[in-house]
């Protein structure tokens, strides 16, 4: 997912070339990855639990990495994130001859995202010892269930964070000096001097063009693939927007505030989609051509796509705009784990 500032203004749509973003209709992204960062330790360091003589306590977040978003267009609000973090701990137990055994470790959590319940907990010891395994039963049975709820606690309070933000409204006026543009936006009625995007900031294509291909291995069989990337609904989920997606020969789509546009030339369920392709930035008339090749691989997809004509001062761009803004959006709100093979 783009870093907060840094989304391509022609994967996420700017502002309208009046200047105005009403109730957030255009796309607006906030990273909270930093929020997680720091309320997460709050929430988990010093969790403790006791048994008889045995006891143990997480002691500190070693680490927490993947990604968390709020997205919102149009006034709805989606919350994409992939985490995996890893915690230490320490603990005790004395056994049935009163013999004191100390022991350190670490829990580690894999893949938390929207199914919050399915990702994996592995309980480990930094030094193999059968008299510490009290220690590491506890924990399995007791610091488990506290860190699960303490994610819960940490995602929920991560999205009530945003459910205070006040719909903006950015103003193009001319300034005093000068006759030229500026932009204000109003906060709840306050003026904040904001920078409208301009067309003639997007960079001009050069001549020639030029291809790429991706061949991505999806844990998921073709059909809930294929119809998460073709279905109005779904596709809007993980763009974050309405959307139009036109499937039969000739029909239009669009996605992305109308950001991206073109037409179906031909289209064949669960195998193929070939489609006509832009960006409304690109010169006008220039199409490039899109097609998505479904191939089972067992309980696995193989999707091949490929894309032609793309101008070549916008190939860097659209090529990783395809992974920022479809594959990991794919992952993040399904679930479903994926790989490169070329």
């Amino acid at each position: 997912m783009a870093k907060l500032g840094e989304g391509d203004s022609r994967w996420i749509v700017s502002e309208r070339a009046d200047g105005r973003n009403v109730s957030n209709w255009h796309w607006t992204e906030k990273d909270l990855m930093p929020f997680m960062k720091k309320r997460f330790p709050e929430l988990v360091e010093g969790v403790r639990v006791e048994q008889g003589q045995t006891c143990a306590t997480v002691t500190k977040l070693a680490k927490l990495d993947g990604e968390m978003s709020f997205l919102n267009r149009k006034g709805k609000p989606i919350f994409l994130y992939d985490l995996t973090t890893k915690l230490e701990w320490e603990g005790s137990t004395v056994n049935s001859e009163g013999v004191e055994h100390k022991a350190t470790g670490s829990i580690e959590l894999g893949d938390i995202d929207q199914d919050e319940d399915t990702y994996s907990i592995t309980v480990k010891l930094d030094k193999e010892d059968r008299a510490a395994n009290p220690i590491k039963d506890l924990i399995r049975n007791n610091i488990r269930p506290k860190i699960k709820e303490k994610v819960k606690v940490a995602v929920e309070e991560a999205k009530a964070s945003m459910s205070t933000v006040l719909p903006e409204e950015v103003k193009k006026v001319t300034s005093e000096s000068g006759g030229q543009d500026v932009a204000v936006k109003l906060v709840n009625g306050s003026p904040v001097a904001v920078k409208v995007a301009s067309t003639k900031e997007l960079p001009p294509s050069s001549r020639g063009s030029k291809s790429l291909k991706q061949t991505i291995v999806f844990d998921i069989v073709v059909p809930p693939l294929y119809e998460c990337l073709t279905d109005e609904r779904k596709v809007s989920a993980f763009t974050g927007g309405h959307c139009q997606i036109g499937l039969s020969d000739g029909a239009p789509f669009n996605m992305f505030g109308g950001s991206v546009v073109g037409t179906t030339v031909s289209i064949e369920k669960d195998k193929k989609w070939v489609q006509k392709w832009r960006f409304q930035s690109w010169p006008e008339g220039h199409f490039s051509t899109v097609t998505w090749d479904f191939q089972a691989d067992g309980d696995k997809t193989q999707l091949i796509l490929t894309q032609t004509d793309i101008p070549a001062s916008d190939f860097e761009r659209t090529k990783q705009g395809w992974e920022e803004f479809f594959w990991k959006r794919v992952r993040g709100l399904f679930g479903w784990n994926y790989k490169f093979i070329n």
